[in-house]
């Protein structure tokens, strides 16, 4: 049987990142995942999303995945998360540019009603010598 090391970063939107640079730096983990969805953030999406609809996704981004793709690429780690609420595909994107303007490598998939390929590469596996 296979460990999976799961490390979660956020229990809202608006938590703090740092532990999730921690989590990352020191789990050993397989997947960071940023919990970014709540009930009332799914009503402030769809507000945004209404009014731009380029928007209507988690207001972090830019925060969350420069201060974490580092250390998670490092250790192998990939980031899990549905930062999406009401424009998951928009978020997916946004996250996609953020992480190529970090590492031009850099790759992943977004799930929706339609799965969007954003041709990232698997990341090196926790202890198999290459992390």
């Amino acid at each position: 049987m296979r460990t999976i090391g799961i490390g979660a970063e956020a229990g809202y939107a608006g938590d703090r990142i740092e532990p999730a640079v921690a989590l990352a730096r020191h789990g050993c983990l397989d997947d960071l995942r940023f919990e970014c969805f709540a009930e009332r953030m799914i009503a402030l999406a769809r507000q945004a999303r209404l009014a731009d609809p380029h928007e209507g996704y988690d207001i972090l981004p830019e925060q969350r995945v420069p201060a974490a793709l580092p250390t998670c690429r490092a250790g192998g780690a990939r980031i899990v998360t549905h930062m999406g609420a009401a424009n998951p595909l928009a978020a997916a994107q946004r996250v996609r540019d953020i992480a190529r303007s970090l590492a031009r490598d850099a790759h992943g998939k977004a799930l929706s009603s339609a799965p969007l390929d954003l041709d990232l590469p698997t990341p090196p596996r926790c202890g198999d010598g290459t992390a």
